[in-house]
């Protein structure tokens, strides 16, 4: 092969992988929801807490965690698995233990606040996720 076609080739190959930005291919490995983030909601009768790591990839959410329950004396630990998307900024994940448990939220412009409403044993509560530091 000439030195000729070697460059035009290598050329070719820096020129598309220059122009792959953040916004329209899978070019970057950092996505904006990956982190450990933490929710808690309160009402008179129980109060939820989740902690999750969560990691993005082609718009394919997952992770794990604890989501704590308590209500009165009674307070109990579930280990979670996180299935869901990541599209234009909407975060919708289900919980693989729970049938009854998922999300459905919007991340905010600082990328560390997703709030939404989480569906738990057929109601909808106000859920506010924040990035732990």
């Amino acid at each position: 092969m000439s030195n000729k076609v070697i460059f035009i080739a290598v050329f070719l190959i820096l020129f598309t992988l220059s122009s792959c930005g953040i916004n329209d291919c899978g070019c970057n490995s950092a996505s904006l929801l990956n982190g450990r983030w933490e929710g808690v909601y309160f009402s008179e009768s129980f109060s939820l807490e989740m902690i999750i790591n969560l990691a993005e990839k082609n718009s394919n959410v997952s992770g794990s965690g604890i989501c704590s329950l308590f209500s009165g004396n009674h307070s109990q630990e579930i280990p979670i698995t996180v299935v869901g998307s990541f599209v234009s900024n909407r975060l919708v994940f289900s919980l693989t233990e729970m049938d009854s448990v998922g999300f459905d939220g919007y991340l905010d412009s600082t990328n560390n606040k997703i709030t939404g409403n989480l569906l738990y044993k057929q109601s909808l509560l106000p859920f506010v996720f924040q990035r732990l530091k």
